[in-house]
């Protein structure tokens, strides 16, 4: 792509995602799963030229899960959290992002969950285009010093990719299980 996404203190976007899905990959492959990565690093191509040849790559594969990783960006006010984002009316892609973003559970930082995302003003192309349940996964932001300082770490995007792929595994073994539990307690917290 000719952007490498959001920058902040040093890291860019692009890099980082790039290495939790190259440590991501081994892991799924390790458990039987065959991983399909439509890298189109090495092309400079616009943003939606970009998306249309991964989602056309990923169709033609006929791929059963899809997962995009995406960081953000944004220090005013300063913020940090993790969301898992699938498409509005996706069913499918709702317990996958749930368990994803459970498994996010154990970080330091606030847990958003799985929302829609026309829940956050979004319609995600990624989420809606493909036929198979398919998550954008936004684990943090650049801009926050204490997750710019863990993932300019090796041992930090490492862990990011293990806790996703443990999301997802949990997700095939028991599709309805991290959905319940993670509704039950967002309702907890709620209303405290």
């Amino acid at each position: 792509m000719k952007s490498p996404g959001a920058q902040y203190g040093g890291l860019r976007e692009r890099d980082v995602c790039r290495d939790i899905v190259d440590f991501a990959s081994p892991l799924f492959e390790a458990r039987g799963h065959v991983v399909v990565d439509p890298r189109t690093d090495e092309e400079h191509l616009s943003y939606p030229e970009y998306l249309l040849r991964r989602i056309a790559t990923l169709t033609r594969y006929e791929v059963d899960v899809a997962i995009d990783v995406h960081l953000n960006a944004w220090s005013s006010p300063p913020t940090n959290y993790s969301l898992v984002l699938y498409g509005v009316g996706r069913d499918d892609s709702l317990a996958l992002a749930t368990s994803v973003a459970f498994s996010f559970d154990v970080l330091g930082w606030d847990n958003m969950g799985a929302k829609a995302d026309a829940a956050i003003g979004r319609t995600l192309g990624f989420c809606r285009r493909l036929t198979c349940p398919a998550i954008v996964v936004e684990p943090l932001f650049l801009s926050n010093a204490e997750a710019r300082h863990w993932l300019a770490e090796e041992k930090g995007r490492e862990r990011l990719a293990a806790l996703l792929v443990e999301g997802v595994q949990s997700w095939i073994e028991n599709p309805s299980s991290p959905v319940s539990s993670f509704a039950s307690r967002s309702a907890e917290v709620s209303d405290e």
